[in-house]
This record gives structure tokens, C-alpha cells and sequence, in this order.
């Protein structure tokens, strides 16, 4: 089982560089890592061809051809993809040990599973020992998205096949076209799931989908976009259960 892991980086210089080694000191090996970067002008290009270049294991690296911001920078890469899973693995983030992708794998070759995901932890940009959050999807189930809870998307593994078969991202979304994958293909589609009770990725507070302004605004406006259009019913007590849950954390 190939597991191919996309990466969409722009000027990403001070990050990339521990995403890469955290992909390198993964125990499975039968990987490859699609990088697509976005049009960098600070040596993120450079570093990411000079990784290609020492990697036992295939590493393509690629101009985003559209402008159709990180999601369509997503799907460039999985139509480059091979694998026979697609994993997202961003610029500042990291797999947390060097045995999450055997976990994994293990876990789709032990079932039927179309979507694997696992738990995040949340650090300080400033050190990757500094745990600000840790986020569990222990108890996330199918009626979970209808209260705005998700998998998260950097420990959400999906086949191949299922991405074919369902759509890629929607590229109209600023942030949430991950939620909209989720709903789209484990309540409309209902691909079957499996949780992995372990930290898979450690993820860097302070991008785009973690400053407040769109925490507050932007995320529930957009899932409550993606819970109409693929014919969900978006109720009230669900926001303000959203609301609730981002002041506590």
C-alpha cells in the first residue's frame, strides 16, 4: 500500500524543513511526497528540491498551476499522486513520531476502512515542544459534522479510489473545504471510517484556519455553507454549541 502525502507550501522557508524530516523519519517506506509549491520567493523551492534529491523514496516536486488558493493546490497533488492512500501534510506542520504512517497503513490493511483519521496536537510556532491544545476525535461520529466537529484534516487519511469516485476539494471555500470533503463523503456518501487512537500529526498554531477572525467568522460560515449544499440541515443550537466549544479551548 503506497501512501501518497501532499504537501502545499508558499514561502515557507523557517517551517518546511522539519514537515520534510518528519515525512524521512517515518519506519514505511512505501510513500511518496508530492510537493506543490505555490510560487515561493524565500528558498522554499530550493530546499524542498535539494530533500528531493536525498530521499530513498519518490519526492516530485511542482509549480501550483492554478490560482485557485490551497485547495486547488491540494488536488494539483493528488492528481499527481500514485498512492493508493492521500495524506495532507502541511508546510508547518509534522508527523508527531517516526511510526504514524505504519499505523496507519496498518490500520487500512486490517479493514475495509475507506477514511483513516487520528488525534493532532496543537504547538507554539516558536517551539515544537510547546503543546498549546491537543484536539481528540475520539468521539467524533457521522452526526458530529452537524454539530461543525470534524476529523482533523492533516490526520484524515483517504484512499485514493474515494476521491475519484466523490470529487476533490471545492475551491470555493476559503477554509473549510476539508469540512465540506468530510460531509460529503461520510454523510452524504457514507464512506466507511475508522479512528486510530493516537497523536498523528503535530500541527503549528497561527495559520490561516487558526486566527481568530476566521475562527469566529469565517469557519461557521463556511461549514454552515457546506452543511446546506450538500442538503444538511444546519440548526441553530449546533452554532451556538460551536461557539461554546472554540471560547472554552
Amino acid at each position: 500500500m503506497i501512501i501518497s502525502i501532499i504537501t502545499v507550501c508558499l514561502n515557507e522557508a523557517k517551517s518546511i524543513s522539519a514537515a520534510l524530516e518528519s515525512v524521512k523519519k517515518q519506519s514505511y517506506s512505501d510513500i511518496e511526497h508530492i510537493i506543490v509549491d505555490g510560487g515561493s520567493t524565500d528558498g522554499t523551492w530550493k530546499i524542498a528540491e535539494e530533500y528531493a534529491k536525498l530521499a530513498t523514496y519518490p519526492v516530485k516536486v511542482i509549480r501550483q498551476q492554478s490560482d485557485s488558493g490551497i485547495y486547488g493546490a491540494l488536488n494539483e497533488g493528488i492528481s499527481y499522486a500514485n498512492g493508493d492512500v492521500i495524506a495532507t501534510l502541511h508546510a508547518n506542520d509534522m508527523y508527531e513520531t517516526g511510526d504514524e504512517l505504519k499505523q496507519v497503513a496498518k490500520a487500512f490493511m486490517i479493514s475495509d476502512a475507506d477514511l483513516v483519521y487520528g488525534d493532532v496536537r496543537y504547538f507554539h510556532p516558536s517551539n515544537h515542544s510547546i503543546t498549546v491544545r491537543k484536539y481528540s476525535a475520539k468521539r467524533f461520529c457521522s452526526k458530529s459534522l452537524l454539530d461543525f466537529f470534524a476529523p482533523p484534516h492533516p490526520a484524515t487519511f483517504i484512499k485514493r479510489n474515494i476521491f475519484l469516485r466523490h470529487g476533490l476539494y471545492a475551491t470555493d471555500y476559503l477554509i473549510a473545504a476539508d469540512f465540506e470533503l468530510m460531509v460529503r463523503l461520510i454523510l452524504v456518501n457514507r464512506v466507511k471510517t475508522l479512528y486510530v487512537e493516537r497523536c498523528v500529526v503535530a500541527m503549528s498554531m497561527g495559520g490561516l484556519s487558526t486566527s481568530l477572525r476566521h475562527i469566529l467568522f469565517t469557519n461557521i460560515k463556511e461549514k454552515r455553507r457546506a452543511l446546506r449544499q450538500n442538503n444538511q440541515k444546519c440548526r441553530w443550537i449546533s452554532i451556538l454549541k460551536r461557539y461554546l466549544y472554540t471560547f472554552k479551548h
